[in-house]
């Protein structure tokens, strides 16, 4: 969250008339938010990058700008997807490419009978319509739906603990849901997110996730987390 409220913080001077509206507006302008367009971002990256030169702010400020600058860069240079990362694809009138793929190492998509799909450089936002430019060039007017997922695991007290793949736009109290809710000897005030066997999320500032709705991908959870 403290990311959060950094942003929310530079916005009241780079943009005074927000001031008032900044902790209703911040999710908005927060560099990881999957609903970001290419255009967005880099409308988004001249502002931090000039706040980031500005000696009109703290020191501090200067440095959140700069980290939410790279943060941009690398997402309009890497894409959104990760290895591990699912997508479902359904493609009309074409079984083996109707299915939910797996992101496998180099940021591909391994599909049968046609070629590989890179995901390199592809933002969660532009996802659709890659998918028709690259199945359009071997499949002539292509029908297709399509939805980018996370891998995450659910462990100890919910009713459907393992692994479930989530549309990351999903609030983190609906993920827990999808998990089958907390069982009758499930603590949410204890729950924590871990990646690595580090804890990422947890106690408050879960809490406050959880009552403000936050999303899994404002929360940055990635895949292979585990929500314990």
């Amino acid at each position: 969250m403290v990311r959060i409220v950094r942003i929310a913080a530079l916005l009241g001077l780079l943009f005074p008339g927000l001031a008032l509206q900044a902790q209703e507006q911040d999710a908005r302008w927060d560099p990881l938010l999957v609903s970001s367009s290419r255009a967005a971002l880099e409308d988004l990256l001249s502002r931090y990058d000039a706040a980031a030169r500005s000696q009109a702010y703290t020191a501090g400020l200067r440095a959140s700008a700069r980290q939410s600058a790279a943060q941009i860069r690398t997402r309009l240079v890497e894409g959104d997807f990760q290895v591990g990362d699912r997508v479902y694809m359904f493609v009309e009138g074409e079984a083996t490419l109707s299915d939910t793929f797996t992101v496998a190492l180099g940021q591909i998509l391994q599909l049968v009978e046609i070629d590989d799909v890179p995901l390199r450089g592809v933002l969660r936002s532009e996802l659709h319509a890659y998918l028709m430019e690259r199945i359009g060039r071997s499949i002539r007017d292509p029908v297709i739906r399509s939805q980018s997922l996370i891998r995450i695991s659910f462990i100890g007290q919910v009713g459907v603990p393992g692994f479930h793949s989530l549309p990351p736009e999903l609030p983190l109290g609906d993920a827990i849901m999808r998990a089958g809710g907390p069982s009758a000897r499930g603590d949410v005030d204890g729950a924590r997110v871990v990646r690595g066997g580090k804890i990422v999320l947890q106690g408050e500032n879960l809490q406050t996730a959880l009552q403000e709705g936050r999303t899994l991908d404002e929360l940055d959870i990635h895949s292979g987390d585990q929500i314990i």
